[in-house]
């Protein structure tokens, strides 16, 4: 079986050097963000002539929190996007309408319930490791600390496929508000037999 491919997602694109810069990365997805309270947000029009010759090449991705049904109208006028990211409290009823209403594909971004939480299963899987966390700037990032190499942050390039994933599924099984039904397409992939274990006791 082959490895699950990673894809990147670059939030926040104001200009075409930003576009042009995450494209030329090989982003595979990029996000405009609609949310007068973030000093990323961009007016509709400015999203819509930087997303055209994007086309083809990434997914268009509008970023919101807890948008109204006039704003979801107006990013799917002016914008069309692939993909609608809600950020807000959004409960499952709400995103599934998000989707119906705009015929885009939904993304859900889930808090941690608590850090100690996360801390927890970390040291669960990977004994004596800790997550890195540092203050978001541009853009948020995270890396792992080994016990064998207690001064150097491993960034995720650096990190193995199985290490990732179980990583992203203990961030998606935290979350401070869970949906009704989380479906796990094969949540083994990839993992190491050690963290079978762990894994189900973020499951059970």
């Amino acid at each position: 079986m082959s490895p699950p491919r990673i894809a990147t997602k670059i939030c926040g694109l104001s200009t075409p050097q930003a576009v042009s810069a995450a494209l030329d990365g090989g982003a595979a997805y990029l996000g405009f963000v609609f949310f007068d309270k973030s000093p990323r947000n961009i007016d509709l029009a400015d999203a819509a002539r930087l997303a055209e010759p994007a086309r083809g090449r990434a997914q268009i991705v509008a970023v919101t929190v807890d948008p109204s049904d006039a704003l979801l109208d107006r990013i799917e006028t002016a914008l069309n996007p692939d993909l609608i990211q809600l950020h807000g409290k959004e409960p499952a009823e709400r995103v599934r309408a998000v989707g119906v209403r705009t015929g885009a594909k939904t993304i859900k971004a889930m808090s941690i319930s608590t850090s100690a939480d996360l801390d927890a299963a970390v040291a669960s899987a990977f004994p004596g490791a800790r997550l890195d966390l540092p203050t978001p700037e541009r853009t948020a990032t995270f890396g792992l600390r080994l016990p064998e190499f207690p001064n150097r942050v491993f960034e995720p390039a650096e990190l193995s496929d199985g290490t990732l994933r179980f990583l992203a599924l203990a961030g998606a099984l935290l979350a401070y508000r869970l949906p009704p039904f989380i479906a796990l397409n094969e949540p083994e992939a990839s993992l190491h037999p050690d963290l079978m274990k762990p894994l189900a006791g973020l499951i059970a």
